[in-house]
């Protein structure tokens, strides 16, 4: 039986599930990227946001907007 070295808690962890969970409904977030994000809620949608953003324009965006999430 394989033991996991680290365990990991993350308050605000289930909105941020379902949010993930939308971005994949919504061709946003990849769910391949949850391995690469460490299983971690946050880093993926980080993650999904960058690749967004490097997709659309993220240079133009960036210069724009200041964008801070809180998930509640």
């Amino acid at each position: 039986m394989e033991v996991p070295v680290e365990q990991q808690l993350w308050q605000g962890e289930a909105a941020a599930a379902r949010l993930a969970h939308t971005f994949v409904d919504a061709d946003v977030a990849d769910p391949d990227d949850w391995v690469a994000a460490k299983r971690n809620p946050f880093e993926f949608l980080k993650r999904a946001l960058d690749q967004w953003l490097s997709r659309h324009g993220g240079a133009v965006i960036r210069e724009q907007f200041f964008l801070l999430a809180a998930l509640d």
